[in-house]
């Protein structure tokens, strides 16, 4: 996985099969999700762009949008649906 700077990483929550449901589908608020492969090349590209999209997007909406990640090699159970 690309490391990201962490004033990029800060804006992101790092979602798992337990707390998806409770955070993004019970929740009011807008999401944005990455759910990325690790080994994955073009998973590794978007690591940076995305989390430079979400402090972008914390700096301009607040708490309106929230931007996560799911390791789909991690988190299965949710993935494989």
């Amino acid at each position: 996985l690309v490391v990201c700077d962490s004033s990029s990483k800060k804006d992101m929550v790092e979602l798992t099969d337990d707390t998806f449901v409770n955070n993004v589908l019970d929740s009011e608020d807008i999401w944005m999700v990455e759910i990325y492969v690790p080994c994955c090349g073009h998973c590794q590209n978007l690591e940076l762009e995305y989390a430079a999209a979400a402090s972008d997007e914390r700096s301009k909406q607040g708490e309106k949008v929230k931007l996560a990640a799911m390791d789909a090699t991690v988190n299965q159970v949710l993935t494989s649906r």
